[in-house]
């Protein structure tokens, strides 16, 4: 059950002999025009526009002395429209412009009082654009992009902000298309490519099967050193994939997940016993969101302990300088406001909560559901020409479901091995009835002799 190499686990584990899904629903904007000028946005769900992701763990090194393995993360997507029930992500939809939304969401975060040069900056790199909302397809939003060029910029505000993406278009997760063009898009940056994953470093489990799949290091660095806070930067369980063996829902009530790319440790807590595909699973649940009202610790993730949002969302921007705003689909879980403040949300367990459903002999994860919502706060500026008159409220984009569900054929792996502990212990019983016999005939011809 460690990853030692070419055993199955650790083959599973680099490179899953399966894609999995990630299956997208797309939040279209029907009314635009009553947006801008101060109307509550209606919403209308559309999809999923589903994706085979081809997973696998790459650039691998073994250190013998410390039971450690280090790899960087490679995932590829391919659109499948059979899978989307021929829904095809060239679909048009009516879509925020991600410039002018995200520009206006960074600045407020990072620098308030610059909000007017902003606004210059759009106007000169999006030529002028006329609204906050545009006609993109599926696939311009989430990887293409809609791109924009630096070329001929000549004004000190665009040509600053231009130079500043040149520079940092990486730190900020944008596609660079030539030397002078750039697209903003949600998954565009991260895919066929492992350099924002960086690189990180778990335990074996060889020594100590315990500790299998915990992560010690990633990118040289011990800790996640992101949130300026000893727990919170603190590594805090596997990468995910799988968890150490012999899970018990009494003493395991609690799993952790390090997520590298999302800067920070998700808590599952157990849910339930479950059944699935002939095996006996438990059931772990999360939150993508944080709850600074209840749990104090949680502050380290708000962009400063006094500037924290409602309960249930997460703002990613300290991790890689980006503005939206991560939450469970529909704001499930979340306050109250974020669901009164559009329409066409509705929240519901069973859709948008976060799974796993976990083998406890081998702590293999036979099913995930990884389900993560995109936001935007649309917010009125009155120094920000395309929102001076709208309402403030969390805008959601698109969420995500990630789907992984092992084949039959693995499943029929992993059921042999519980065969076999079955077995194991089965005659690990006979033999220790025949010892307990053997044991038990020797006392009496023992005693039969001393009174004979």
């Amino acid at each position: 059950m460690a990853l030692k190499k070419d055993s199955f686990r650790r083959e599973y584990w680099s490179r899953l002999p399966f894609p999995f899904e990630l299956r997208v629903y797309i939040f279209n904007v029907t009314n635009p025009d009553d947006i801008a000028k101060g109307g509550k946005p209606i919403l209308n769900e559309v999809g999923p526009f589903i994706y085979d992701i081809l997973h696998e763990k790459i650039n691998q090194e073994d250190d013998e002395e410390n039971d450690t393995v280090s790899y960087t993360v490679n995932n590829t997507y391919y659109f499948n429209i059979e899978k989307s029930n021929n829904l095809s992500d060239n679909m048009e939809l009516t879509l925020v412009d991600l410039l002018t939304f995200g520009t206006a969401n960074a600045i407020m975060k990072s620098s308030p009082a610059l909000i007017s040069l902003a606004a210059k900056a759009v106007d000169i790199i999006g030529n002028n654009p006329q609204n906050l909302f545009e006609k993109q397809t599926a696939k311009t939003l989430l990887f293409d992009g809609h791109s924009y060029s630096c070329e001929g910029v000549t004004e000190p505000i665009g040509l600053a902000c231009c130079n500043d993406i040149k520079v940092s278009y990486q730190k900020y997760r944008i596609l660079r298309r030539s030397e002078n063009v750039f697209a903003f898009s949600i998954f565009g940056a991260v895919n066929e490519t492992d350099i924002y994953h960086g690189k990180t470093c778990i335990r074996r489990g060889i020594r100590n099967i315990m500790e299998v799949g915990d992560v010690v290091k990633h990118n040289g660095l011990k800790n996640i050193s992101v949130w300026k806070d000893d727990e919170c930067d603190q590594f805090r369980g596997t990468d995910g994939i799988a968890f150490h063996p012999f899970l018990n829902k009494k003493k395991n009530k609690y799993l952790y997940v390090t997520s590298t790319f999302y800067c920070r440790n998700f808590v599952y807590k157990y849910e339930s016993d479950i059944e699935f595909n002939g095996l006996k699973l438990l059931r772990y649940t999360t939150s993508v969101g944080t709850d600074t009202a209840t749990n104090e610790k949680d502050k380290c993730y708000c962009i400063t302990p006094d500037r924290c949002l409602k309960d249930g969302v997460f703002e990613i921007w300290k991790c890689f300088t980006n503005a939206f705003i991560l939450s469970n689909p529909h704001f499930y879980l979340a306050d109250k406001s974020y669901v009164d403040g559009v329409e066409g949300v509705n929240p519901n367990k069973d859709a948008h909560m976060i799974i796993l459903d976990i083998d406890p002999l081998t702590g293999l994860v036979i099913r995930s559901h990884f389900r993560i919502q995109y936001s935007l706060i649309l917010m009125n500026l009155e120094k920000y020409r395309l929102m001076k008159e709208v309402r403030d409220a969390f805008f959601p984009l698109m969420w995500a479901d990630e789907v992984m569900i092992l084949p039959d054929f693995i499943v029929k792996r992993i059921k042999q091995i519980h065969a076999m502990v079955t077995v194991a212990q089965v005659v690990s019983y006979v033999m220790m009835s025949i010892g307990l016999t053997i044991c038990g005939y020797i006392l009496y011809r023992a005693y039969k002799s001393r009174r004979e």
